[in-house]
């Protein structure tokens, strides 16, 4: 047994290990420590759930587009509040799925508020920010892209974040205008993403008693969903955490080589 050589780590293993050197011997000043807190907060969280190998999905989208309901029905309870008419969401909220997935520990799927409810400058911010949060973000729309879909989505590409559309309350539409649409939505889209349609809470019309016709929320349909992320995190889950801390790491190492450059650039004004 003495004479045989250790098994080198695998990608993942080895991006760890550099980030968690990098990360040691990373020297901060006072001032850096004060103004980049909340960056290196982000990075030490992001490593940590490396460490961990916990996987976070975003759902990312407009008021209403039925984001919670999506998470209730593949999380398969009805834990995450909603309301159609106004959006319940008012703050990220994670929630654990329950499904095993090789090479990871925990996957969450986080709730995010909608989008359309702040300007153009917040949806912006916030994009980065649930971008910066996520390993994998979920765009999800009800209808053909809005400019605000279409606004987030151009912030969420510019982070390098891995990106799916899911067209949620698809079970609205018959077959074949439901293809069109798919179409047409994949026609607007800046680049080739993939897209999957979805019903966290489809409707069904029920004859009552007196005659009356009332819809009545059936099984939903989310098993494609499902399963198209079920086989993307067994491919490449634990890569997407990796490429995530990697990212993070140069978004921190940029922002502090900034800092610095400012920091010289007033020591030699005064020097003048």
């Amino acid at each position: 047994m003495s004479g045989m050589q250790a098994t080198p780590p695998h990608t993942v293993g080895r991006c760890q290990l550099l980030l968690e050197h990098w990360r040691s011997q990373l020297q901060l000043s006072a001032r850096e420590q004060g103004l980049l807190g909340g960056e290196l907060q982000l990075l030490d969280r992001q490593l940590h759930r490396l460490q961990q190998r916990r996987l976070r999905i975003a759902l990312f989208g407009r008021v209403g587009v039925g984001k919670s309901s999506l998470i209730n029905a593949l999380i398969q309870r009805p834990l995450l509040e909603t309301d159609v008419a106004h959006g319940s969401t008012r703050r990220q909220q994670a929630v654990a799925w329950p499904v095993e997935i090789a090479g990871l520990t925990k996957v969450e799927l986080v709730d995010t508020p909608g989008i359309d409810e702040i300007n153009a400058a917040g949806r912006a911010r916030l994009a980065s920010r649930v971008a910066m949060g996520a390993d994998l973000v979920l765009l999800v729309v009800d209808s053909d892209l809005t400019r605000g879909d279409l606004e987030a989505l151009t912030t969420l590409l510019a982070t390098g974040k891995p990106l799916q559309v899911v067209l949620n309350r698809s079970d609205r539409w018959p077959e074949q205008e439901r293809t069109a649409l798919l179409r047409s939505i994949r026609a607007r889209l800046p680049v080739n993403l993939p897209i999957t349609a979805a019903a966290a809470a489809p409707r069904s019309p029920q004859i009552q008693a007196d005659g009356r016709v009332r819809s009545t929320i059936t099984t939903p349909q989310v098993q494609n969903l499902r399963e198209q992320l079920c086989q993307q995190l067994e491919k490449e889950g634990s890569l997407l955490l990796a490429i995530q801390s990697l990212r993070q790491a140069d978004r921190f190492q940029g922002a502090c080589q900034q800092l610095r450059l400012q920091q010289h650039r007033r020591t030699a004004q005064s020097l003048i």
